[in-house]
């Protein structure tokens, strides 16, 4: 292989894109301009773009560990996914759960999947959060996790990311097997030389310090929550917004069918469906966290985050992570229709007892044992 890289240009895609090759190419740069983007930018030039930032929990010292650790292993030119796989306890079995037709749903790429060791030392605390689909069903993961290899914190921040979002953005969105239950982890890193000839030298710059990159502006729903978003994204102050681990989240990942308005048959987990079509709903299903920053896409028409979208699945908003850097893992929450609901109900309990000092974004989360799936990207030997 001829290891070769074409002459950086200086340009701004969003003003710019004579230069521009191809689909993958215009979906690879513009992904990296909107993560460059997040950390620095005003909220007002975001919206522009089709982006608006929510608040989010501050990531813990393990995942910074995690995420340099992956950051220096591809920089060595060594698989990141090799290096994930060593914060991941032993392989267990996935039985998804039962529709009310009592056929099958995956919601985890495979029947094999693996959970943060941080997690393991509570296996038997967490089993519970596993057992009852409502439909007489065995347990969706099996097996007992028995190597607790790292920090207790990270999958219960994880848990919290999905929590938060369905705080600030229900009922447009919520925790459920069929709208929100997963995340894509990436390592973002330049446009992949092969399908995007031509790398965007500014994305590798660290924005210059201004006002708004030392204190981002929090939005209306950050101020009513009291959790500004700068506390998240302090922890990445000065860092290269070239490199580093990300989410993408998807939401209203199983629209119910309607032969007018959404014509579309998604299988067996797409039954029993309560989520409703709406055109904008489906345009701000895309959901982003970088750098400490958490975001959602609206691919809506005129924005400029509609780019992100592939021809072959336009009419379902998608966004992939592959054009916003190296996939790396699905993240699964294993939720059925009578978990997500219990699960939803105790949070709701919970806020209501009375508690010293300030509300956190997603706080507790980790308390309901929900167990995070973890299925790892190609072999990751």
């Amino acid at each position: 292989m001829v290891a070769a890289r074409a002459a950086t240009v200086d340009v701004d895609l969003l003003s710019d894109d004579s230069y521009l090759t191809g689909p993958a190419l215009l979906r690879q740069v513009l992904g990296r301009q909107i993560l460059g983007k997040m950390a620095g930018a005003p909220a007002d030039a975001l919206k522009k773009l089709g982006v608006s930032r929510l608040r989010s929990p501050p990531p813990p010292a393990s995942f910074r560990a995690l995420e340099a650790e992956l950051a220096s292993a591809a920089a060595a030119g060594a698989d990141p996914a090799a290096a994930l796989r060593r914060h991941l306890g032993p392989e267990e079995g996935y039985s998804g759960w039962l529709n009310s037709a009592g056929r099958r749903c995956l919601l985890a790429p495979s029947e094999r999947v693996q959970r943060f060791a941080a997690s393991a030392a509570a296996a038997g605390h967490g089993a519970a959060a596993s057992q009852g689909n409502g439909n007489g069903a065995s347990p969706q993961v099996s097996g007992g996790y028995a190597a607790a290899l790292g920090p207790s914190d990270l999958e219960r921040w994880l848990v919290s990311l999905f929590v938060t979002l369905e705080e600030q953005l229900l009922p447009q969105i919520s925790l459920s097997p069929h709208c929100l239950f997963h995340a894509h982890l990436f390592l973002a890193q330049p446009p992949n030389p092969d399908t995007a000839p031509v790398a965007i030298e500014t994305f590798g710059r660290a924005p210059p310090p201004t006002a708004a990159a030392s204190a981002p502006t929090a939005s209306p729903a950050s101020r009513r929550h009291g959790h500004p978003q700068h506390h998240a994204a302090g922890a990445y102050s000065g860092a290269d917004p070239a490199c580093g681990l990300g989410l993408l989240f998807h939401a209203c990942e199983y629209p119910a069918y309607d032969p007018q308005h959404f014509p579309y048959q998604l299988g067996y987990c797409q039954e029993d469906s309560h989520v409703v079509y709406s055109p904008h709903r489906m345009a701000t299903r895309n959901l982003l966290w970088y750098h400490g920053q958490l975001v959602q896409l609206d691919v809506s028409e005129g924005l400029p985050a509609r780019g992100l979208l592939w021809p072959e699945t336009q009419e379902l908003c998608t966004v992939y992570e592959s054009d916003l850097g190296l996939p790396l893992a699905d993240l699964t929450l294993a939720l059925d229709p009578e978990a997500a609901e219990g699960w939803r109900r105790r949070r709701r309990e919970r806020s209501k007892r009375p508690r010293g000092g300030s509300r956190t974004a997603g706080d507790g989360a980790g308390e309901e044992d929900v167990a995070l799936l973890v299925s790892v990207r190609g072999s990751g030997k």
